[in-house]
């Protein structure tokens, strides 16, 4: 049912980004880009400390539940180990919040805003807590669960943030309508985790819990600032205004960025079992393949945005976020990147490759903070920088990840022997190809913007035409896909799953 799970993860992100749009579309226009920015400083700067609620316990107990061990004892276990770094948590991002304005005279968010950095904070910690749940479901690649989980906090925070936005609501509304999303998101996953085993806490599972997650912490923490020190930095060097233009272009390529999530949470515990089996053969031949597929997928949707970066924003954003154009060009690149690394990336950690994962993400992370303080700031310590901003945070993520993605080609070849699949150098040429055409095409007939969809349609064509001709997109692959998205399979599968005697 590998097909489906795919399918369901890719649908469950195709409409949670769609939810994201809508909530996009009406807090930029009803509230602007420093109401964005206000939230999104707030969960930056929460979010940075998030390591230490997770200590690398998460990869380990994805490990640990994919590999059989007992899982009523596994859930205990993970779920004491989360209390305590839940609380760990709590403790450190207060006390850097207050020492931040006792060294410098600042807080690192605008003091005006300091109420929602409060609310933001206490939803984090419900999440970090729901993580036990919802760590299970992944590691036991039960996407029907974990889907409901997500879609249910995503629709109820939107709906929040939607109401907020047109009845003209304080900024602090949009911050109660994330703690009602992950409110929403944990009653759904108790309600569906309510007949799982409950064992005992166990100290020789919690000694190889911590064993595993030990050399996995780094991994962990270059994730966790590389996800939310950009904007921390941007709020601090720019302003929050800033941080407004630069996650509403996040936001537009969300529905593109989580492709690359749904493949680490399927791949991961399926390189862990065939790991675990000696099969190295079957994880060179399933990452390659999984990167044709999603190379065919993901070609098309990447060069589509990047060429029409700027009716896309006009249609979504509207006219107060025109510095958000360039910033979304550069992300969708970052994203294309970023995804292609997954099938290897997520080998390295399968395949016990903890320490070397752990070293390349310390390397990336040096290189994107060095970058940063290069890029974004006018000044540092009255030495002038380049003082770009927004943009430059997008142009440190987009060379820090072409850097991480020949490195992480290179050892995943020198440690599995995993060659990358150089056919989706034929993909990228026929989409810049085929999207770069029709880009022309509207520059001489200058249409009006809302015909940017059929743009989109016209490119597909070609690009599927020219796929076809050169013998990279046959029946064969119609017929995986047909079968992916099937609705037949994809009832049984979720009819399957939640039964309530599947565990």
């Amino acid at each position: 049912m590998l097909k489906q799970k795919s399918f369901l993860s890719f649908g469950v992100s195709i409409f949670g980004s769609f939810l994201g749009f809508v909530s996009v579309f009406f807090v930029s226009r009803f509230m602007g880009p420093e109401a964005m920015g206000a939230i999104s400083s707030s969960i930056a700067f929460a979010g940075l400390f998030a390591i230490f609620g997770d200590f690398g316990f998460g990869i380990a107990h994805f490990k640990k539940v994919s590999e059989g061990q007992d899982l009523g004892n596994c859930i205990t276990t993970f779920f004491f180990i989360r209390l305590a770094t839940t609380l760990m948590m709590a403790i450190i991002t207060i006390l850097v919040f207050y020492l931040t304005y006792f060294f410098t005279g600042r807080f690192p968010i605008e003091e005006k805003y300091i109420p929602i950095f409060y609310i933001v904070f206490f939803s984090g910690l419900i999440g970090n807590m729901l993580y036990v749940i919802t760590y299970t479901f992944t590691a036991r690649i039960e996407k029907a669960k974990e889907s409901a989980s997500i879609i249910s906090q995503k629709f109820v925070m939107t709906l929040g943030k939607v109401i907020a936005s047109v009845s003209g609501l304080s900024i602090i509304f949009l911050a109660w309508s994330n703690l009602a999303g992950v409110i929403a998101g944990a009653l759904v996953s108790l309600f569906l985790f309510r007949k799982y085993p409950i064992g005992k806490f166990n100290k020789v599972l919690f000694k190889s819990y911590f064993l595993y997650a030990l050399p996995s912490i780094m991994i962990g923490v270059t994730y966790t600032i590389s996800m939310n020190l950009d904007k921390v930095f941007i709020s601090y060097f720019s302003g929050t205004e800033n941080v407004g233009y630069y996650t509403s272009a996040q936001s537009l390529i969300l529905i593109i960025a989580s492709i690359g999530t749904i493949f680490v949470s399927l791949l991961l515990p399926t390189y862990s079992g065939l790991h675990a089996q000696g099969k190295m053969n079957e994880i060179r031949i399933l990452a390659n393949r999984v990167e044709r597929y999603i190379s065919i997928l993901l070609m098309p949707l990447v060069f589509f945005v990047f060429f029409f970066a700027d009716p896309i924003r006009q249609i979504i954003l509207g006219s107060k976020f025109e510095a958000s154009t360039p910033i979304i060009s550069i992300l969708v690149l970052n994203a294309m990147f970023v995804i292609f690394n997954q099938p290897y990336s997520s080998q390295l950690l399968g395949t016990n490759q903890i320490k070397l994962g752990m070293n390349l993400g310390i390397i990336m992370l040096l290189i994107n903070l060095f970058l940063n303080f290069i890029f974004i700031p006018m000044q540092i310590f009255g030495v002038s920088m380049l003082g770009l901003g927004a943009v430059g945070a997008a142009l440190s993520l987009l060379i820090s990840s072409i850097i991480g993605t020949g490195l992480v080609r290179y050892f995943a070849f020198k440690t599995s022997g995993s060659k990358p699949n150089y056919k989706v150098f034929i993909h990228l040429i026929i989409a810049i190809a085929s999207f770069g055409t029709v880009y022309l095409l509207n520059n001489v007939l200058v249409f009006p913007i809302y015909f940017i969809p059929v743009y989109f349609i016209i490119g597909l064509g070609i690009y599927l035409f020219l796929m076809f001709i050169f013998k990279e997109f046959n029946k064969s692959d119609l017929q995986y896909y047909l079968s992916m998205i099937s609705p037949k399979l994809m009832k049984n599968y979720i009819k399957h799953e939640l039964k309530d005697n599947e565990r």
